[in-house]
């Protein structure tokens, strides 16, 4: 195999590759120590340094030079991920936050009394963020899970340890209806606790009542959505902001909730991170739990795409499931026609539906419209 390089103007090939050669031959690969431990050359099947360096240019055949190049590129990546989490370390010593101290049997006796078991990679998830809590720096942590895999109870425990510890915790959604299932929640695992829930439309001698409270410390948790970053909304002691679909918020949003406290720790939940948080998790100062694991008893979640010309397929298995007493729904891009976007829209569908099933099966078509 002979190499080919890219050049510059003046420069041939056969002399680049002649002065490589000369180079090697010359005893320059001997000057080129081994920089990763055996383990790691063991555990990934990567080739030496001097080796893979030599082969980068002179291969046997075109499976070397790609395992010079395998070689090559992890040692790039790995010295790169060590400076990362070097700087990450350095950064989060200057992190400073409060140590989080609450009763470990009081916690233990709420999780054993749940009315279910929490997975392994719940508990993880759970032992991590509490670590974050009781260390001397403030927490910077993303929460990232499916949908039914139960973010929700560990990021109620975490609110559990900050209201044992004597600060109070909030957790900030983006609708009412998600806060009001939040809240029901808390309620139901913690009885004993002043939880409030805050949100837009509320009277306003409920209002006040719940803003007062909040000021006073008497409200230990709050759900909340925007409503919690109004102005005249105060804390008493604000030791754990928590944001569930972090994504449909804004970044001053956010931050206008961690103001609210004196520097308390932060856990933001998602089912589908956005590629800036994904950034910000790879490369910035923020470490992540992932719950990968769902609860017993869950039915696993199969995604499947197919193409237009199956629908029918499609059709046919939707009619077998009907039949098994089963629900179906559809999601349209549009409601209606457009003259901008090909795409299927809802009153379009509703009609095909309607055609293929019958009467006889009930078929509603919802929209905001």
């Amino acid at each position: 195999f002979s190499p080919v390089y890219h050049l510059t103007a003046g420069m041939k090939q056969s002399s680049l590759v002649k002065t490589i050669q000369m180079a090697f031959d010359s005893g320059l690969l001997s000057e080129l120590n081994e920089n990763l431990p055996d383990y790691l050359l063991k555990k990934y099947r990567l080739m030496p340094r001097q080796e893979a360096v030599r082969a980068m240019h002179f291969p046997e055949d075109m499976e070397m030079h790609k395992q010079a190049l395998r070689r090559v590129k992890f040692e790039e990546l790995f010295y790169f991920q060590l400076k990362l989490q070097a700087l990450k370390h350095k950064e989060k010593a200057q992190r400073f936050g409060r140590k989080v101290i609450f009763d470990q049997q009081l916690m233990e006796e709420k999780i054993k009394n749940l009315p279910f078991e929490l997975t392994g990679a719940q508990q993880k998830s759970l032992d991590e963020i509490l670590a974050d809590m009781s260390s001397a720096y403030h927490m910077n942590r993303l929460l990232q899970g499916d949908v039914g895999s139960g973010k929700t109870v560990v990021a109620s425990l975490a609110m559990y340890a900050a209201v044992l510890s004597g600060l109070q915790a909030a957790i900030m959604v983006p609708t009412e209806i998600l806060a009001r299932q939040h809240f029901a929640n808390l309620k139901n695992l913690f009885p004993e606790l002043k939880i409030s829930l805050l949100v837009s439309g509320l009277k306003i001698a409920e209002r006040r009542e719940i803003l007062d409270n909040l000021a006073s410390g008497q409200t230990q948790m709050v759900v909340g959505t925007h409503a919690l970053i109004q102005e005249g909304v105060d804390f008493y002691d604000l030791g754990l902001v928590i944001t569930d679909e972090q994504h449909r918020f804004g970044v001053n949003q956010r931050k206008v909730l961690r103001e609210k406290g004196q520097n308390p720790d932060v856990l933001m939940m998602t089912a589908t991170p956005i590629p800036r948080t994904l950034a910000i998790t790879a490369f910035g100062d923020m470490d992540v739990s992932i719950i990968d694991e769902l609860p017993k008893g869950r039915q696993p979640i199969t995604t499947r795409w197919v193409k237009h010309e199956q629908l029918p397929e499609v059709l046919r298995w939707i009619k077998e499931e009907l039949v098994q007493q089963a629900q179906v729904y559809f999601i349209s891009p549009l409601i209606e026609e457009s003259e901008a976007l090909d795409l299927k829209n809802a009153v379009a569908l509703y009609e095909e539906l309607n055609q293929y099933f019958g009467e006889e099966t009930g078929i509603g078509l919802l929209h905001g419209k």
